[in-house]
């Protein structure tokens, strides 16, 4: 969570928060998700990603990169690495990590914050 100024009162208040709790004045809602592609420990080479909505590409990077969706409501993602396909349902506003499981497969989890963003 970070905190940010309420263009009313000029108050710190959550980035989370619809509405300045100070004030009452309505905030902007994010729009976009980000999911962080965490690359796997000992590896060099980083790996092309790209993440499909409605089998349409969104956002294109490689393993170690952030990448921001597009969404204004909840949707259904496919994260396409090294020809595997990792699913999950993000909505606007979200931050998500893929990690690496161990010895084989990914895993989605939901972080507060993403360094750097």
């Amino acid at each position: 969570m970070a905190l940010i100024a309420c263009p009313e009162c000029d108050k710190e208040v959550s980035d989370k928060a619809p509405t300045c709790p100070n004030c009452g004045v309505p905030l902007a809602v994010p729009v976009d998700a980000l999911v962080h592609v965490t690359q796997k420990r000992g590896k060099a080479t980083r790996f092309k990603c790209q993440i499909y909505v409605d089998g349409a590409v969104v956002a294109a990077g490689r393993t170690g990169d952030t990448l921001r969706i597009p969404c204004a409501e909840p949707v259904d993602i496919a994260v396409r690495i090294q020809g595997v396909s990792y699913k999950h349902q993000i909505a606007p506003g979200e931050r998500w990590v893929l990690r690496p499981r161990p010895l084989v497969g990914r895993y989605f989890e939901q972080v507060e914050q993403i360094i750097g963003f």
